[in-house]
């Protein structure tokens, strides 16, 4: 493959020598040009040179701005990119054309704001952008406990007093780090854990930190939280008399399925009870008192209490009382007097007006026997005082 330029900007070409009982086809490419075929011609092309366009965005101290995000649009071409840290962004192999440019960045405000410029064919153009703070971010750590870094937790800044429409809010990253962005200057915040998108957190220590933004970064604003404890625990006690301690059992079920417990637990010779931890997790439950005492025996309720396993502790208690039942001898004795006690007293209430007659003459009968014996009584005493008396003479002489 032979090529020449002419000095009219033709690029001269020559293939050869081919096979006649072939077919060919023929195309061109070169880099920062488009080459169309010219048509009904064979071999012939014409180019067009590609345009580039170059960004150098930096601060209004001179220094490169990494990380605005330049939006760039023409025709059919589209493309949104990020500053590195020179603070330059390069496109190239642009058609020539109008376009549009429009750079972003939180915290600034820029000059150019935004633009529509024409790019020519071949052109390479190149603007520079100046971005000026307008607002701050606030750095910091969530971290546990034992300064293990804490990823993926929600934190806010919640504006105070005049800037209380304002907040912003973003999420740590791997090691537990943050960045608050677009913290306006003469503010009061207050940062802390969003309510939201927290739930295997606890709390926090502390519950905020207020910041007053000025016009700097804030930093080091750091935050201990502890983790939610996924467990339940359950106690409980039982009141009743030490005799009956051994007989007793808690047992613990799912309140929807009370034929078989999920933990049992025996008194012993202790009052007080204790389960192993359970999920929290918001199920319901049901802890019920089981004896072994016969029932034939005794008499007895057993009682039992629901729950929710939510919050992380539930204390119970039981009252177990149970009563002796009277031995069956004394069941029957007290039978055999009672059945006719009360056969006697029906009958007298259903004979009630033959009854009372009788009960009347009774009495008066039994009257006058008492009577009798007390005449005869006094009738007596006068002889037995003369009787008395002779016995104690004869006795004197």
């Amino acid at each position: 493959f032979g090529a020449r330029h002419h000095q009219r900007f033709f690029l001269l070409f020559s293939v050869g020598p081919l096979h006649s009982d072939l077919e060919y086809t023929v195309s061109s490419q070169k880099e920062g040009y488009v080459l169309t075929a010219v048509e009904g011609t064979i071999g012939d092309f014409k180019a067009y040179a590609l345009a580039g366009v170059s960004f150098e965005i930096k601060a209004e101290d001179d220094q490169p701005l990494p990380g605005v995000l330049l939006s760039l649009s023409g025709g059919v071409f589209r493309s949104n990119l990020l500053t590195q840290d020179n603070g330059v962004l390069t496109f190239s192999n642009l058609s020539p054309g109008q376009y549009y440019f429009k750079p972003m960045m939180k915290e600034f405000r820029f000059e150019p704001s935004s633009q529509m410029i024409e790019v020519q064919e071949g052109q390479n153009l190149k603007i520079t952008i100046t971005g000026y703070r307008t607002a701050y971010s606030c750095y910091g750590t969530v971290s546990s406990l034992n300064g293990e870094p804490e990823q993926g937790v929600a934190v806010e800044a919640v504006g105070q007093s005049d800037c209380s429409i304002y907040g912003e809010d973003t999420v740590t990253d791997e090691e537990g780090k943050f960045r608050l962005r677009g913290l306006l200057p003469g503010c009061v915040y207050h940062v802390q854990l969003k309510a939201e998108g927290n739930d295997h957190i606890e709390r926090a220590l502390p519950h905020h930190r207020v910041i007053v933004v000025g016009n700097n970064d804030i930093d080091d604003v750091n935050i201990i939280v502890f983790r939610q404890i996924n467990q339940f625990d359950l106690s409980g006690n039982v009141i009743t008399s030490s005799e009956y301690l051994p007989t007793l059992w808690v047992k613990l079920y799912k309140s929807d399925n009370l034929d078989n417990p999920i933990q049992t637990v025996s008194l012993g010779q202790s009052l007080f009870f204790h389960f192993p931890p359970l999920l929290r997790d918001g199920q319901n439950y049901v802890v019920l008192l089981d004896s072994t005492l016969p029932r034939s025996q005794y008499d007895f309720v057993l009682p039992q209490v629901s729950f929710t396993a939510a919050g992380y502790h539930k204390h119970i208690t039981l009252v177990f009382s149970p009563t002796r039942k009277l031995p069956e001898q004394d069941i029957a004795q007290g039978s055999y007097i009672a059945l006719p006690l009360t056969l006697l007293v029906l009958l007298a209430g259903y004979n009630h007006d033959k009854l009372i007659p009788l009960l009347l003459q009774l009495t008066s009968r039994l009257q006058g026997v008492r009577a009798l014996g007390q005449t005869a009584s006094d009738n007596s005493g006068p002889e037995d005082a003369k009787r008395q008396a002779k016995k104690q003479k004869t006795r004197r002489t």
